[in-house]
């Protein structure tokens, strides 16, 4: 049965207030359409103070916010560019999953090209991860893709398996993101980092930027990292 998303205007008018008609016009057609569309619910933002978790992880993390369709979409199609036949045997990890939304577009755009990658979010605030469940089997997906509830940096490596596609929308801080590529390096993912907001902490562990996109939005700067093959 069809669901219609939340929507709160006070969402929109802040949106206004801070950047004019540009961004609640965007956001309108890169996030909100897509629940009218699909009766999920994904585009609506949880600040920081709506979280009811406490811990060190929670304390270095961001807020959530859907990632905008396009985006995702064009990056889908450069990675299966630049992996080519690889792709389905490369499994797809969004870390910070949120409401997975990223997951159920990259699920879609990989059935739409014959790609059995496999494909997974890793959450761990776990009214997040069930609202990514819902929205997954509501689009029926669920078989598809693999939400898991946990710490980003207590996730069996195995969950990746080799040469992953790891997909990160400035999950959390630098404190964070330092131990998590310590624990990923060594299957040497492909990261497409959106917002990089710590992009140097990549490239100080030996990764380089092999691709960038940007735009007038944070949520338009993106970079794809891969690390060195001499690197340590």
């Amino acid at each position: 049965m069809w669901r219609e998303p939340p929507v709160n205007p006070r969402d929109y008018w802040q949106m206004f207030c801070a950047r004019g008609w540009r961004l609640p016009y965007t956001h309108f057609r890169e996030a909100h359409a897509f629940d009218l569309r699909r009766g999920t619910d994904t585009a609506t933002r949880l600040a920081r103070e709506q979280y009811d978790a406490e811990g060190d992880t929670f304390e270095h993390s961001t807020f959530y916010g859907a990632a905008w369709t396009s985006v995702i979409e064009q990056w889908f199609d450069w990675v299966a560019e630049r992996v080519g036949p690889e792709l389905s045997s490369r499994t797809f990890v969004d870390i910070g999953c949120g409401k997975g939304k990223v997951l159920i577009v990259w699920a879609e755009k990989a059935a739409r090209s014959g790609a059995s990658m496999p494909i997974c979010g890793i959450e761990y605030y776990a009214p997040l991860a069930d609202i990514a469940r819902s929205n997954i089997e509501h689009v029926g997906l669920a078989e598809r893709i693999e939400v898991i509830t946990a710490d980003a940096l207590n996730v069996d490596p195995e969950v990746y398996g080799r040469r992953p596609v790891v997909f990160l929308f400035n999950p959390f801080d630098a404190d964070v993101m330092r131990p998590f590529i310590e624990r990923v390096a060594a299957l040497d993912p492909l990261v497409i980092y959106a917002n990089p907001v710590h992009g140097d902490v990549f490239e100080q562990r030996g990764f380089n930027c092999l691709h960038e996109t940007s735009g007038w939005h944070n949520g338009l700067l993106v970079r794809a990292y891969e690390r060195t093959a001499t690197s340590d």
